[in-house]
């Protein structure tokens, strides 16, 4: 039914080229809404369940740089995250963060060179083929007035067996099977009825339910208790093969999955 709408840490530090920045927002409720859109008619003709697509892609930012109000945030900042590799990116508040997943992401654009996606410019995607590549979970989860389990599915021919079989996986079936319709029961525009560690959860089921080529992750553990983070970082264990994840975070308990740490700082220069 469709809606109508681990390993070793190598760490490299980068600084940024701003003294005051403060993070834009992710994504606005129209940009979620026009995705949400593409999705539908991305899989509006699919007959089949979908789970995974290809294989993890690479990510190369080379000499990037971007600037918002006049002011430069990125100053040549160059890193190449290899296929299936699952990196931190980690810095005070307001450092730039999730900014730069944001570029990543291709919700806004950045000023030079290219940000490339297994070589290909991520420009020359339209949204339709970003849906495919990306599953990204932002800071401010957006709900719609809709089913859970349209929430959920965005637009994407999931079936319900999926979705639960990821809630056991993520040790969310307590959170599933706490409301009598379940995957029916109605969400009210914005989340009104239901509270942020919920809100959470929808996001998290949103982002995983299927396995795109590359997985950005914005501070995952916000509202989630720490039996919650330890089964996320288990499943995405069990996934790091398959996938190229990028991680917003200030939580340790990722530590085992992380391949390799960027560290964003304020300052003047660009430090590898």
């Amino acid at each position: 039914q469709k809606s109508s709408i681990t390993s070793r840490v190598s760490t490299i530090v980068f600084d940024v080229t701003s003294t005051s920045i403060n993070s834009a927002p992710m994504s606005s409720s129209g940009s979620v809404r026009l995705r949400y859109e593409k999705c539908l008619e991305v899989w509006g003709n699919a007959t089949q369940p979908f789970h995974q697509t290809e294989e993890p892609a690479s990510v190369e930012l080379d000499s990037l740089i971007y600037e918002r109000e006049g002011e430069r945030l990125f100053d040549n900042l160059s890193v190449r995250i290899s296929p299936g590799n699952c990196v931190a990116l980690r810095g005070a508040n307001g450092s730039g963060k999730s900014t730069l997943i944001g570029l990543i992401y291709g919700s806004q654009p950045a000023l030079a060179p290219e940000i490339l996606i297994n070589g290909i410019q991520l420009s020359s995607l339209d949204i339709s083929t970003r849906c495919r590549i990306f599953s990204f979970l932002p800071q401010d989860v957006m709900v719609f007035s809709d089913t859970l389990r349209n929430n959920i599915a965005l637009g994407r021919p999931v079936t319900d067996e999926i979705i639960e079989t990821l809630c056991e996986r993520l040790g969310m079936l307590n959170f599933l099977h706490q409301w009598p319709q379940q995957l029916d029961t109605l969400i009210k525009e914005g989340g009104r009825n239901i509270s942020g560690g919920e809100r959470q959860r929808i996001g998290l089921l949103r982002t995983l339910v299927v396995r795109t080529p590359i997985l950005l992750l914005d501070e995952p553990e916000q509202n989630l208790d720490l039996q919650a983070l330890q089964c996320l970082v288990t499943y995405l264990k069990e996934i790091k093969d398959s996938c190229t994840c990028l991680l917003v975070t200030h939580s340790e308990v990722f530590n085992e999955v992380i391949d390799q740490t960027v560290e964003i700082r304020r300052g003047n220069r660009l430090l590898l």
